[in-house]
Order: structure tokens, then sequence, then C-alpha cells
């Protein structure tokens, strides 16, 4: 016996979680045998078992969690958080723009039109034109041509790297020109010096050399941070983190559009190839597309050059629409064979923590088939034990 007490404690500790109160939290429960629940922490695999996640038709899954909100939402200690994902090529659409919640103690919540968070990832042609009005899973418009969007984001980006022993001490990056209806085109051009990263403990770089790559635009906003740091108060140590820590890099805005950039050698004396990081956002659905398909780097001053050339651009996007809005991705377009769209909606639970909640959704149509769900209980624990994570 004391053998196999033994033996649990040693696996109990080898992954990474101990035994613990639970604290409090809300277990959805739903009458649905394909229904399976993981923990809230350490992602799902330890921690109390609060995150439902269903299946219905199609490949469309929802789950469903409490989350706690507690000094910093004004609606409520807690919210109802809502996620869906849909695969490509299947139509979804929730029939009405409320989720129900009836509090056992207190009554029915008034319900308000609920948006949701749409999130997805789109593989284009590099010289397609991007139309988000075209191309997003949802529409962004009512049928009168208003728009229905709020928080839009999109960007896509880019890891070139060469392994060839190209390691220049200043460079020339050049990016595709981006061109835009009624703006004139907008070319892309950041030049950088290599220099040692800043040692973040003595001794650090001792037989081990990393380069990042600084223009004099991030020097200067990282010299203004350093600054401001000093004169907020801050003891003049911890404004000096400000420095010791700054990859350099690079930023380029121009109205709704900003590249965001670094460039890196991690291990010179193992032979780490130089690499790029690029991200180029867009604020606005507006339309606009890239002059060509290449990303060119030239050493300075020998005028050497490497080239990288993409044939696709992964766009991603991210926007708030009505909850109600239809959702389709065709397959062509989606990023990946495991590409998903996913939603996210959020309802508040109401100013006071009830011991149970009943949550009910709208129905929704699935390919053309209109499916009721059944009614959601949130079931408050709250001296519960069972394993939480010290390592994850």
């Amino acid at each position: 016996m004391m053998k196999t007490v033994l033996i649990t404690g040693v696996l109990t500790l080898l992954s990474g979680c101990i035994p613990a109160p639970l604290g409090r939290y809300y277990k959805p429960l739903y009458p649905e045998p394909a229904a399976t629940y993981s923990g809230d922490l350490c992602y799902g695999q330890a921690g109390a078992p609060a995150v439902l996640t269903v299946p219905l038709a199609d490949g469309v899954t929802f789950t469903v969690r409490a989350t706690s909100r507690q000094g910093k939402s004004k609606d409520g200690v807690r919210e109802l958080d809502l996620r869906v994902r849909v695969p490509p090529g299947v139509r979804f659409q929730f029939t009405t723009p409320h989720i129900g919640v009836t509090p056992v103690e207190q009554g029915i919540l008034a319900a308000a039109p609920l948006t949701m968070a749409v999130s997805a990832t789109l593989r284009l042609p590099s010289r397609e034109r991007i139309e988000p009005l075209r191309l997003a899973p949802t529409p962004l418009t009512s049928p009168a041509g208003v728009p229905i969007y709020s928080d839009y984001n999109s960007y896509t980006g880019w890891t070139p790297s060469w392994g060839d022993g190209f390691i220049p001490k200043a460079i020339h990056l050049t990016l595709p020109t981006v061109q835009r209806p009624g703006l004139p085109d907008l070319p892309i051009e950041v030049q950088a010096q290599a220099r040692p990263r800043p040692e973040r403990f003595p001794g650090e770089s001792k037989g081990h050399t990393s380069l990042i790559y600084v223009s004099a635009a991030s020097d200067a906003r990282a010299a203004d941070r350093h600054r401001q740091c000093l004169a907020d108060g801050p003891p003049a140590s911890a404004c000096q983190a400000i420095l010791t820590y700054d990859d350099g890099g690079f930023q380029i805005q121009d109205g709704a559009l900003t590249l965001e950039g670094r460039g890196y050698v991690y291990h010179v004396e193992q032979g780490t190839p130089l690499r790029f990081d690029l991200t180029l956002r867009m604020q606005t659905p507006a339309p606009w597309q890239l002059a060509d398909h290449q990303i060119r780097v030239r050493s300075l001053p020998d005028q050497t050059e490497r080239i990288h050339t993409f044939a696709h651009l992964n766009l991603s996007m991210r926007y708030r629409v009505p909850l109600d809005s239809p959702v389709f991705l065709p397959v062509e377009r989606a990023s990946g064979p495991q590409t998903m769209v996913e939603l996210d909606t959020r309802r508040p639970l109401g100013t006071q923590e009830g011991a149970r909640y009943e949550v009910t959704l709208p129905a929704v149509e699935i390919n053309g088939r209109r499916y009721t769900l059944p009614a959601i209980q949130l079931e408050r624990h709250s001296l519960d034990f069972g394993l939480l994570p010290f390592n994850c």
C-alpha cells in the first residue's frame, strides 16, 4: 500500500501538478454524452473541470466556461465565455443575437444583442488584391452597405532567413511596395546596423555573440522610452532594463498600415542564420495589394544581396460583428487543413455570483440544417480538490 502511494506521489510530481484546493469555479453541465471537460489551467491539463467542449454537426464545436472578471469588469464579477470553431467549407449561423442567462436566485437577466469576435487566417496568392469586404468569412456590411464591423485588424508576415554565412555589418532591407486605391504607392525600405545584443547578465556573451539589427529610428525610440522612464521617477536601474532588453527592430507607419520587424543572428559562432521577423498590419478593411513577391536584403557597402521569394500570403484577420452574422470560409482560401474560423462572444452573468445559472443558447444553422441546443447549467463549486500545476 505504501509503495502504491509513493509511486502515485512520484508520478504526480513528475506530471508537474500537486493536489490542492481548486478555488471557486463554475462547472458547465450539458445533456450530451459526447461533451468533454478540460481544466482551466495548464492548457486544459490541470485545474478545475470548468471548460466544456461540445461537438455539433459537420466538425463544428463550441466551448463554454464562466470566466472570472472580478475587479476588471463593470458589468459583473463573471462572464460567460462561448467560443465556436467552424471548419472551412461549413456554413454556420446563430439564428438570433441573444444568449439568455437566468440566475436561479435572481430571475432572468436583461438581454442585449451581442457581438462576436471573428478570427480567421486565409491563404492567398501573393499578388492578389486584398479586399476584406469580399474575403472576410462574415459580412462586414449590411445589405444596404452600412458597416456592421468594429475593431478590425489584419496582418500578414514573413520570416526570411539565410544560413550561408551572410551576416552583413549594415543592411538595406526592401519589402514589396504596398498599393492602395486613392493613395500613393508606399515603398517600404529600412537601413540598419548590426550590433551585439546587450548582455542581460554579466558574462552572458562570453563565447556567444548574438547580433541585432538596429536602425536610427529604433535607437531613438528606445532612448525616448528610457528618458521618459527616468522622468517618471523609477530607479535608474529599473529604467536601464529598457535598454538592456531592447531588441532593436524597426517600425514604419503610414495611416492604418504598420510594418513591424526585427533582424538578428542568434549565435554567430555556431553559424545560426541571419533571420528577420516581419509583420505587416492593416487596421482598416480598405483594399490593398503588394506590387511584387520578393523581400530583398542588401549588404552595405559591398552591395551583396539576398532575396526571399514568397508565393502566398497568410492573412490573419480579427474583428467584431453581430452574433447572428453568417459564417463561411471557402476551403480554397483556408490557410491549411486544420484551419478554423473562431468565434468568441461574452455575456455578463450579473453583479452577484449565484449558486447556479441556466444559459439558453440560440438555435444554430449548420449547412442549412437547424439545430436547437439544450440549455447549459452553470453550477458553482467552491470546496473541490484537484491537481494544480506548479511548472506549466
